[in-house]
């Protein structure tokens, strides 16, 4: 009886250690092993994870200047309608910030005027991922159902997104956390209020003023 016993005991056992019960998980993919993944336009990326490993980055900046330059040079030959040379602004651009979703965003529509079928539907299915991840973390009427953003520039990419003009940007808190409070105007010329988590943001920051070295006293 005993020795039945322990064989049930070691069969439960094992099955817990099938179910993962005390077994260590597979480490979470990395940052590169998701935008690798993002490229291939295969369904199943967490784009919402992505973003976040790209915030986790020790050289992450929140305020968009990584591939600044080449932004602003995609959204100026995009608006002169000049889709080949945005193209390849958005290329550099997303080389360095695979999550700037302006960049696939002109990639796509960019891709469509130029014929590209294959390379479109992948833009469009990459900036949707990257839309989605902002959109479904809340409505952003609220502090408490506030959009979670990495950055400053998804604030105003989706604000482009919703047909928004922006106007007054105002830092508020509320139960422990940080927002940006945005006031917009709408097509028809009605305002509203949106709210951004930016806890991130200010993480990013914090870490950055972590890594400046202190400066030296003048005698």
């Amino acid at each position: 009886m005993r020795a039945r016993a322990v064989v049930v005991f070691a069969a439960a056992l094992s099955l817990l250690v099938y179910c993962g019960t005390g077994v260590a998980q597979s480490p979470a993919p990395t940052y590169e092993q998701m935008v690798a993944h993002a490229k291939t336009g295969e369904p199943g990326v967490d784009y919402q994870a992505l973003r976040f490993a790209y915030a986790a980055k020790p050289d992450f900046n929140p305020y968009g200047l990584t591939g600044a330059s080449h932004r602003d040079a995609m959204f100026k030959a995009y608006q002169a309608g000049d889709c080949a040379t945005a193209v390849k602004e958005a290329v550099q651009l997303l080389d360095v910030n695979f999550v700037n979703m302006d960049g696939h965003i002109v990639s796509d529509m960019c891709y469509s005027r130029l014929g590209k079928d294959a390379e479109r539907t992948r833009e469009h299915a990459i900036a949707a991922g990257l839309i989605h991840s902002i959109m479904d973390s809340g409505d952003g009427k609220t502090q408490q159902t506030a959009y979670v953003v990495i950055s400053v520039d998804e604030e105003y990419s989706i604000l482009r997104v919703l047909g928004l003009k922006p106007g007054r940007q105002s830092l508020v808190q509320g139960d422990g956390h940080k927002f940006d409070q945005l006031d917009a105007t709408k097509p028809d010329g009605q305002t509203q209020s949106l709210f951004f988590n930016v806890d991130r943001v200010f993480a990013a920051y914090g870490n950055i003023l972590k890594a400046k070295p202190p400066q030296k006293q003048q005698p």
